[in-house]
């Protein structure tokens, strides 16, 4: 379970500069929500008992963030390499942080020509801004703990385009 979002916003609020819509706030809840199930697992508590009304709200924020996530995957469906090759839970919207990130044209076959928002800020990316954020969700922590162990990194500027989505080491 991915609980980053939830620190920083965490972070954000304990310094009072909190930016992100209540919707990538809500996100981030629901994102926790298997964590949190796990702990009263480990606990043996019963989390309906020990969150009472609480714990429907938290059912009901992620049964929707779940269809929300799922809707967005189903728009890349036709794009075939990207739903293979993403995990789409580690996009994130460079203006609100959300992973709730669709293609315009669900019709569209060719990732060259995609075009996407984001749900929770309406933020619009050229294909090649979202390809960058493709590239930094699939190999990021990679390339992060190759430069940090010393070693060259694995995410270049494309010669051609000028871009950070040249792969060094996966064939890409």
């Amino acid at each position: 379970v991915d609980i980053s979002k939830l620190q920083k916003i965490r972070n954000k609020l304990e310094h009072n500069h909190l930016d992100e819509p209540s919707s990538v706030v809500k996100e981030a809840i629901a994102g926790s929500f298997p964590m949190v199930t796990e702990l009263f697992s480990i606990l043996e508590k019963d989390p309906s008992v020990e969150l009472s009304d609480s714990w429907e709200i938290m059912l009901a924020e992620r049964s929707f963030y779940e269809k929300q996530m799922e809707e967005c995957k189903q728009s890349f469906a036709k794009a075939g390499w990207f739903e293979e090759n993403s995990n789409f839970l580690e996009l994130e919207c460079p203006e609100c942080g959300s992973s709730l990130i669709e293609q315009k044209s669900p019709e569209n076959k060719s990732l060259q020509e995609v075009k996407a928002k984001c749900r929770s800020c309406s933020f619009e990316f050229s294909a090649e801004q979202f390809v960058e954020i493709m590239i930094d969700a699939k190999y990021g922590i990679d390339d992060y703990i190759s430069v940090k162990d010393g070693d060259e990194g694995l995410v270049y500027d494309c010669p051609e385009c000028g871009k950070s989505t040249y792969i060094l080491g996966y064939g890409c």
